[in-house]
């Protein structure tokens, strides 16, 4: 697993959490204070979908990145309630219509979007990266650092109790079946 390995996070205590159950160290800063960073060696890796890493040219100053497929990186619409809820039914109806048709489009947007940026990256002989793919025991190794990470989103996280994360797990294994 990783010993004392410095990565650029978002500030938030369940990624800090996970981070140090993988045995890095977190470190919270601004995506746009990453690529300096990256450069003058401030923190060791990052984690960001590859369109976005090739996008930002990160991948400029790190020699290799890692395909994990741990997370999907997708755009979500969101709104204030309240303003939502006070809106006519058809409107409310619009949107989550017009929400779902979108959500197919964006997962494949992203898809293509990741296949041409990282395609660019292995040819990028100016900066070569050296691109790694977990296996899927490797995969398996971080899912068994994660797992307490569970209790303490519960215990410290959850509003509600763990029901957001019940009703994944629950999903998931539909999905499975």
């Amino acid at each position: 697993m990783l010993s004392y390995w410095k990565s650029r996070t978002q500030d938030s205590p369940l990624i800090l959490e996970s981070y140090e159950a993988y045995g890095a160290d977190p470190t919270p800063m601004s995506w746009s204070e990453l690529y300096t960073s990256l450069d003058r060696g401030t923190v060791d890796g990052q984690e960001n979908p590859i369109f976005f890493i090739g996008d930002a040219s990160f991948h400029e100053v790190q020699d290799y990145m890692t395909i994990s497929n741990h997370n999907n990186y997708v755009a979500m619409t969101t709104v204030n309630s309240d303003w939502y809820n006070e809106l006519p039914e058809d409107m409310q109806e619009m949107l989550d219509e017009t929400t779902q048709e979108m959500q197919e489009w964006a997962f494949e947007e992203q898809d293509a979007q990741n296949k041409e940026w990282l395609e660019t990256i292995e040819n990028d002989d100016e900066n070569p990266t050296e691109i790694i793919e977990l296996t899927e025991e490797q995969r398996d190794a971080f899912r068994d650092k994660a797992e307490p990470v569970r209790d303490y989103y519960r215990e410290e996280v959850s509003t509600v109790d763990g029901a957001i994360l019940d009703k994944l797990q629950d999903e998931i294994a539909e999905m499975e079946e």
